[in-house]
């Protein structure tokens, strides 16, 4: 059986807040129930436009961390975020909104209309590091329960 792959899409500048995600998603990928997907998986010479537009065919979740490097990045929103809305509402595809930095989030249309993480909508980076990792554990708890592993 193919295990789910959970799609992470980020800035660049948010390369921290997807190195703090990883772990808490990687418990479920050491145990072998998930695949997680991130850019930064590239081999030497690989063409990773495709690899990117493969990654999001085959994800069973995505999770976008938003913040205003995000929706100013124009890879971001002109080539992952029109996809991906568009497989929720055709194949089903769960999408995990996480707000890692303050923004404008809610004037985005495809964000405005879904619930984001943390739950009370405050951006992770207002926590401190136990509610960081609090959120952050529960996100991966989230979608262990939403792909019933």
């Amino acid at each position: 059986m193919t295990k789910p792959t959970v799609f992470i899409s980020y800035s660049h500048k948010d390369e921290h807040w997807k190195d703090r995600l990883r772990p808490h998603l990687g418990v479920l990928e050491q145990q072998d129930r998930i695949t997680i997907w991130d850019d930064r998986r590239f081999d030497a010479g690989a063409e990773w436009y495709n690899e990117i537009q493969q990654a999001m065919e085959r994800a069973a979740v995505a999770v976008c961390l938003i913040s205003a490097d995000y929706l100013a990045s124009d890879f971001c929103v002109k080539e992952e975020v029109p996809y991906l809305p568009e497989r929720r509402d055709k194949e089903g595809l769960h999408i995990f909104p996480v707000i890692v930095k303050p923004c404008v989030w809610q004037t985005v249309g495809w964000l405005s209309r879904m619930q984001a993480r943390p739950k009370d909508g405050r951006p992770l980076s207002a926590g401190d590091e136990h509610q960081i990792d609090a959120d952050l554990a529960a996100i991966a708890t989230e979608v262990h329960d939403l792909l019933k592993l």
